[in-house]
Order: C-alpha cells, then sequence, then structure tokens
C-alpha cells in the first residue's frame, strides 16, 4: 500500500480516498493543512499506485490496511477522514485502531444509516458508471459543472478498468446493508461529517445510533465536496480538529 507523509505537526491526519480515486484526491488538503499538522495520504489496494494481489475486497480488510499503517509508522493521536467508500473503510479502521485514535471524519457518505441496496444495486450503479465515464456532459454536471474537477477525476482513471473494481463496490454496498449501523454504534470516539446537500443527512438516525456525532453541510455541492469547494472544506475540517483535539 502506496502512502506519502507531509508535515511533522500533531495531530496526524489520515486521508483516505474513495472508490476509483487516488491519493491526489486530497492534493488541495496537503497543501492547506501539511504546516498545521502531519498529513498522511495513502492509495487503497487496488487503486493508484498500490497493489491489486488480493483476494479479499471487504471493508474490514481495508480498515485493517489502515489501522496497521498507522502502527506500523507509530502514530499517535490520529483522526481519520475518508471520502465515500473511504468513509466506510475508515469507520472500519475505527474499531481496529491499536493507536490513540481521536476522531473519524466522513465525506459525503452514509448519509442516512437506515439505507438499504438490494442485490442487483452493485452491478447496476457499475454498469451506469462505466456507461457515464464516457459521456463528458453527465461528468461536467456531477462535478458542480466544473469541466477542470471534471478532467482531474478521468485523469485518476487507468486506461482499463480494473477487474477488482466491482467486487469493491459490491462489497461496499454489503457493508453498508449489514455493517454500517453495528460499526457506528461500537465507536466511542467523536464521529463528523463534511456532507454536500444533494441528499438530506439524516442527524435523527445518526444520533440514535451514534454516540457523538455532527455534520457540516455545504450547501450547492456535488459528492466530491473537497474538490468543488475546498476552501471551505479545509476550514471546516480545521474547525472540527480543534474542537476535538484542544
Amino acid at each position: 500500500m502506496c502512502y506519502e507523509i507531509h508535515g511533522t505537526k500533531e495531530p496526524t491526519l489520515i486521508f483516505v480516498p474513495g472508490w476509483t480515486c487516488d491519493a491526489t484526491a486530497w492534493d488541495d488538503q496537503i497543501i492547506y493543512f501539511k504546516d498545521k499538522y502531519r498529513v498522511v495520504v495513502l492509495d487503497l489496494p487496488g487503486f493508484g499506485r498500490s497493489g491489486s494481489d488480493r483476494n479479499n475486497w471487504s471493508m474490514e480488510r481495508y480498515g485493517a490496511d489502515v489501522a496497521e499503517l498507522a502502527t506500523e509508522l507509530k502514530l499517535e493521536n490520529v483522526l481519520l477522514i475518508g471520502h465515500s467508500l473511504g468513509g466506510c473503510v475508515v469507520l472500519e479502521a475505527a474499531k481496529k485502531f491499536q493507536s490513540e485514535l481521536k476522531a473519524v471524519v466522513l465525506v459525503d457518505v452514509l448519509r442516512s444509516l437506515n439505507a438499504t441496496y438490494d442485490s442487483t444495486h452493485a452491478i447496476n450503479y457499475f454498469n451506469a458508471w462505466k456507461e457515464n465515464i464516457k459521456n463528458f456532459d453527465y461528468l461536467y454536471s456531477y462535478f458542480g459543472n466544473d469541466s477542470t474537477l471534471a478532467k482531474r477525476w478521468l485523469a485518476m482513471l487507468p486506461s482499463s478498468i480494473p477487474e477488482s473494481w466491482f467486487p469493491i463496490l459490491e462489497e461496499n454496498f454489503r457493508w453498508r446493508n449489514e455493517d454500517a449501523i453495528p460499526s457506528v454504534s461500537v465507536i466511542d470516539i467523536p464521529i463528523r461529517a463534511i456532507n454536500s446537500d444533494r441528499s438530506e443527512t439524516n442527524f435523527e438516525e445518526w444520533n440514535t445510533y451514534a454516540r457523538d456525532f455532527n455534520a457540516i453541510i455545504i450547501e450547492n455541492c456535488g459528492h466530491y465536496v473537497h474538490w468543488e469547494y475546498p476552501d471551505e472544506f479545509n476550514e471546516a475540517l480545521n474547525g472540527m480538529i480543534k474542537e476535538i483535539t484542544e
């Protein structure tokens, strides 16, 4: 698993990208936070520069990857930040952490904990996704009508879609159905979220299952909130870090 470390100050922020993305998804955050804290960014196995020689693509295995990296690097005073699928990964990692973990921050994922996905959802989603990556007009609207962001995302894609990407997606939806609520329920550190307003964040559900939850909603934004509004996102995240660590 490839990773980069920027900065040396405490606390340590570990940023986990979402499905299809690599560590460069967090470039705006590296620039903003590297002089304030220690920043660790990584490519999950199966993406970017990391290897793909495995059969287990579960969120549990990914969570163990992140927790094991923190142990290997002897990191303490850690906050985990995950976008989309990466948010599910950091919730799993929080259950396995052996270092001092301060908080988990989710980025535009699990806005509703009670949402469920039927057995055809993953394949329908995957097929629609493959079709739409050929449609630049669709991508343009998906990234807040910013062609630069659409091109940034396309530049991260490999020349051919790896076979592993579908089972990874399938495992993610299975985890959301079966393990999201049990995972949230056993985490006793603060869980924070920075979400877009493209669908409602259900605070009532979250406060039912989580011991300490709050969220900031960024308006008129798509799924890549840290790309579309990096300044607003970084300020919101920095405020959360200070709230939790000071």
